[in-house]
C-alpha cells in the first residue's frame, strides 16, 4: 500500500488508442506506461485500439497492509525461567517473505522464522518482530512479563454482607511491597494477611514488587443470595393504639430458623414468630422483620405503619337531631387508649368541662355549664392521652356551638 508501480504496455503493432480500466491509482489512464500507487488490490485491464479492432490484457495487483498481523504468544505472563513461544499471525492469506525477531530492540540473531521460543530471565521484556514482504516492511512489538509463583488464599470466596474472611498472599521470594485493591473493608492495605468485610461482590486484586518489578493477582468474593422476604401487613394506617398484625412471606417459601421483629428497629421483646401482633404507638413508625435460613444470610424487610390521630368534630349542635352530634366528642370509643385529661374552654380562657378518664371522653360533653345551656359561640379544646402509658400525644383545637 502506498508503493509505487512502473507500468508498460508493448504492442507489435503501432495502436490508435490505448486505455487502462480501472483508472484508480494510475497517473494516467491512456498511455503505454502510467505509474500505479497501489490503493486496493485491484483486476486491470488494458485495452487498445488497432483499425477499428480492441484488443485487451489483464493483470491483478496484490496491495496489500504490512501491519496486518498479531504477535501471537502462549503467554502474556510467566515466571521466570519458564520457555514463551512467539508466532506470527496474519489473516491477509500472504506470507511474508522475511521475519526477524527482537528483544528490548535488540536483533536476536537465526530468530528470523515465524516463531520464536524465548525462556523468560526478567520481569519485562519487549519481544519485536519485523516483516517484509518485498520492498513493504512493518514492525510491531509486544510485552513479555516475567512473573513470580504467588499463591493467593481466601478463607471463604462466597459470605454474607457483613461478613469477615482472611486474605493472604505468599510467594517463594521475599517480597518488597504489597497493595491491595479495592482497599474498602480490609483492615490494612499493605500487610500478607488483612481481614476483609464485605459489604458487596467484588474482585480483589493484590499488586506485590519484587526486584523493581511489580506481579499481580486476584481472586473473586460473591455474596450469597438468600430468600427475599416481603412483609404482609393487615393495615397501612390505623388509629393511634389500635391494634394491628404483620406476618411474611418468602420467595421461595422456606420454613425460617429464627425470626426477630421490631419497631423502629428496636427488638421487640418475645416477637421471634412469624406472626406481630402490635398496636399503633407513633404517628409513624417503621415495622421490620429480620429473618434466618440456617447458615445463609439473615433477610430483613421494613414497612412503615401510619398512626393517625383522632378526628375532632369543628360544629357541635346539642338539640340535633342527629344523635351522634348532641354531644361533643369523637363519635367513636377510643378504647385501645389512655385519657389523660380532656378540658373544654371558652373564649375568655374560662375552663367549663374537665374530665381524666375514658369514660367521660366517650360520654363528652353535653353542652350545659352550671346547669345552663352554653351560648352559642367558639369553644376550645385539649385532649391528652397516652397509649398503654408509653407514648403520650397532646391534641387542641377549636369548635363552634350552635343551636337548631
Amino acid at each position: 500500500a502506498g508503493d509505487e508501480l512502473q507500468l508498460f504496455l508493448e504492442t507489435d503493432v503501432a495502436v490508435d488508442e490505448i486505455q487502462w480500466i480501472p483508472d484508480l491509482g494510475l497517473s494516467c489512464n491512456d498511455c503505454p506506461d502510467p505509474i500505479l500507487t497501489g490503493i486496493v488490490s485491484q483486476l486491470y485491464t488494458a485495452q487498445v485500439e488497432v483499425d477499428e479492432c480492441s484488443f485487451r490484457t489483464m493483470f491483478y495487483v496484490d496491495v496489500i497492509d504490512p501491519d496486518n498481523f498479531e504477535i501471537g504468544h502462549s503467554h502474556a505472563v510467566a515466571p521466570v525461567g519458564t520457555e514463551v513461544r512467539y508466532r506470527f499471525e496474519s489473516d491477509s492469506g500472504v506470507e511474508p517473505n522475511g521475519y526477524q525477531w527482537y528483544v528490548d530492540g535488540d536483533i536476536i540473531p537465526g530468530a528470523d522464522t515465524s516463531e520464536f521460543l524465548r525462556i523468560v530471565t526478567s520481569c519485562a521484556e519487549e519481544i519485536g518482530l519485523e516483516v517484509r514482504y518485498g520492498s513493504c516492511v512493518a514492525f510491531k512489538t509486544i510485552e513479555l512479563k516475567g512473573g513470580i509463583d504467588l499463591e493467593l488464599n481466601v478463607t471463604d470466596t462466597t459470605v454474607c454482607p457483613g461478613s469477615t474472611i482472611g486474605l493472604s498472599v505468599m510467594s517463594l521470594v521475599d517480597l518488597d511491597n504489597i497493595t491491595w485493591n479495592p482497599t474498602a473493608g480490609l483492615s490494612c492495605t499493605d500487610c500478607s494477611n488483612p481481614s476483609l468485610t464485605v459489604d458487596s461482590g467484588d474482585r480483589y486484586f493484590v499488586t506485590v514488587s519484587w526486584e523493581e518489578c511489580e506481579y499481580t493477582a486476584s481472586l473473586n468474593v460473591s455474596l450469597l443470595e438468600p430468600p427475599s422476604v416481603t412483609i404482609i401487613d393487615s393495615h397501612a394506617s390505623v388509629p393511634i393504639g389500635d391494634s394491628v398484625f404483620y406476618t411474611f412471606e418468602t420467595q421461595p417459601l422456606l420454613t425460617p430458623t429464627y425470626v426477630q421483629w421490631y419497631i423502629n428497629d428496636i427488638p421487640v421483646s418475645g416477637a421471634n414468630t412469624e406472626i406481630l401482633n402490635t398496636r399503633a404507638f407513633y404517628e409513624d413508625q417503621e415495622i421490620s422483620v429480620e429473618v434466618f435460613f440456617g447458615d445463609a444470610c439473615p433477610v430483613r424487610d421494613n414497612i412503615s405503619l401510619e398512626g393517625r390521630l383522632p378526628e375532632w368534630p369543628n360544629v357541635f349542635v346539642p338539640n340535633s337531631d342527629n344523635d351522634l352530634n348532641q354531644v361533643f366528642t369523637l363519635g367513636w370509643e377510643m378504647a385501645q387508649i389512655n385519657v389523660e385529661r380532656f378540658e373544654i374552654f371558652n373564649r375568655w380562657g374560662q375552663r367549663i368541662f374537665y374530665c381524666n378518664n375514658n369514660s367521660c371522653l366517650n360520654a363528652g360533653w353535653n353542652g350545659i355549664i352550671d346547669g345552663q345551656k352554653a351560648p352559642e359561640d367558639v369553644y376550645f379544646y385539649i385532649v391528652q392521652f397516652n397509649v398503654d402509658d408509653e407514648v403520650s400525644y397532646k391534641q387542641n383545637g377549636q369548635f363552634t356551638l350552635f343551636y337548631k
